[in-house]
């Protein structure tokens, strides 16, 4: 009886809990919903793989691998030494048999150069005309270690472990069409991104990046990622619910803070799973024997504490210098990936000036709307506390957000759906609107997201 009782009454803390995550504010915790049309938040890979470009081959069986590569496992790939065993302890999931052995493959991928830097000689980036910080006259890089946890299947190792990521792809699945997927991401998350920092790119195609990212390392581990088991580091400090990957010792057995120190990296991306499940009614179900893993969209650690999308706790590595880890759900898409970004963005830009960020540049309910934020679009800002995620909504009202200064006297125009996805207004979890979106952004206040510790040591907010 006691046990039940305790049960309704965690079950509705958590749905409290659940339902402030919705509110626009700079600590808030947005969950990673994986939308992609569908009502049970299951994505599926409905588009088969293609070449992208004699740089990015998805599909080297067919296509071919660049000079100096070989197509292994149907991706073209560089070994940089071949898989080892290691003897590292981890938490094994309750009832589960798992080969407790630690696989390391590295992979080093041209595509993800950043172009020479004598390319930024020529790049002209389009000011802004805002009284704002520093301003920003060469291209800023962001060097990328990547990171992948895909859990082989024990009885057929070529395939994923549906009983360890849930139950979000097709049975038999297998490991090399998720590397695939995730390496089609990479190459969307970083064009997108970079596409994001070009200011009004979308009325001015003269608009160079202000940001430009390098994957300069990868790693993948043919296991589950490892789990928390510090109850600091568990949300409800209940085993079952809220159980987060515990990035503290990922990073320390890959030495973390010798790339971010002595190699550059400024950001970690993690490819990984959120598998906490959900009854017909959205709530969890904490009854059911699960390898949970919950999700911490975007972390930080560095000489300036964590400013995040994350519970702000202490279970990173810290470093002499600030990075940024971002966990990516290779169950979900696109759009939720660059999601984990602009509320990033929120987080570091809401930090340095409240009030011009989400007062001024985000806004409110009253017209002319300004920028809204990652669940709301400036036409959906007069209804957003009960129409988050509500991307594709044809309702038009003014906003002056193509036109903003920290003054908001800019001229209003009227904006819909179309503003951002054009002729039709797709369901593709946002990702056009957070790219708009992230177009809107004054160039100099990207250097919060570039490098941080210089934005935090000038000390000057996003206005003089």
């Amino acid at each position: 009886m006691y046990k039940k009782l305790y049960l309704l009454v965690l079950g509705i803390f958590t749905l409290l809990l659940l339902s402030l995550s919705t509110i626009p504010k700079p600590n808030s915790i947005q969950e990673n919903k994986c939308s992609d049309n569908t009502l049970n938040m299951k994505c599926s890979l409905k588009k088969p793989f293609y070449c992208v470009n004699k740089e990015l081959v998805m599909d080297c069986n067919t296509c071919g691998c660049p000079e100096n590569m070989v197509c292994q496992n149907n991706i073209c790939t560089t070994v940089i030494k071949k898989a080892e065993t290691l003897n590292l302890e981890y938490e094994s999931p309750p009832n589960h048999s798992l080969n407790l052995e630690y696989f390391e493959v590295r992979y080093e991928d041209n595509s993800y150069t950043t172009p020479n830097t004598n390319h930024y000689n020529d790049d002209e980036i389009i000011p802004d005309n805002s009284n704002t910080l520093t301003k920003i006259t060469t291209p800023i890089n962001i060097p990328v270690l990547m990171l992948s946890y895909l859990p082989e299947d024990k009885n057929n190792p070529d395939n994923i472990d549906l009983n360890i990521i849930g139950s979000y792809f097709q049975e038999g699945t297998t490991i090399d069409s998720v590397r695939k997927k995730i390496n089609t991401l990479s190459y969307e998350i970083v064009t997108s991104l970079e596409n994001g920092s070009a200011y009004h790119k979308y009325k001015n195609p003269a608009s160079k990046p202000v940001l430009y990212y390098s994957i300069i390392d990868s790693k993948e581990f043919l296991r589950p990622i490892l789990r928390t088991t510090n109850t600091d580091f568990l949300f409800l400090n209940n085993g079952d619910w809220g159980v987060t990957a515990d990035h503290y010792n990922e990073l320390q057995n890959i030495n973390i803070c010798d790339y971010v120190e002595n190699k550059g990296v400024k950001e970690v991306w993690i490819w990984m799973y959120h598998n906490v499940p959900l009854d017909s009614n959205g709530s969890p179900m904490l009854d059911i024997d699960r390898y949970y893993v919950s999700p911490t969209e975007s972390n930080m650690a560095g000489p300036f504490g964590d400013i995040s999308n994350s519970y702000r706790i202490n279970d990173l590595p810290l470093c002499k210098k600030t990075y940024t880890v971002y966990e990516y759900n290779y169950t979900c898409g696109l759009g939720e990936a660059l999601e984990n970004h602009t509320h990033q963005i929120e987080a570091v830009l809401g930090n340095a000036d409240y009030d011009t960020f989400w007062n001024k540049f985000v806004g409110g309910k009253d017209l002319p709307t300004a920028c809204g934020w990652s669940h709301c679009p400036p036409n959906v800002m007069p209804i957003c506390e009960t129409h988050n995620y509500d991307w594709f909504n044809k309702t038009q009202v003014y906003s002056d957000c193509q036109n903003w200064n920290a003054e908001r006297a800019g001229e209003p125009e009227l904006l819909d759906c179309h503003t951002w996805s054009g002729e039709i207004c797709k369901y593709d979890s946002g990702t056009a609107f957070k790219i708009w979106w992230m177009q809107n952004i004054p160039n100099e206040w990207w250097i919060y997201i570039g490098d941080f510790d210089k934005a935090m040591s000038e000390k000057k907010g996003l206005l003089y």
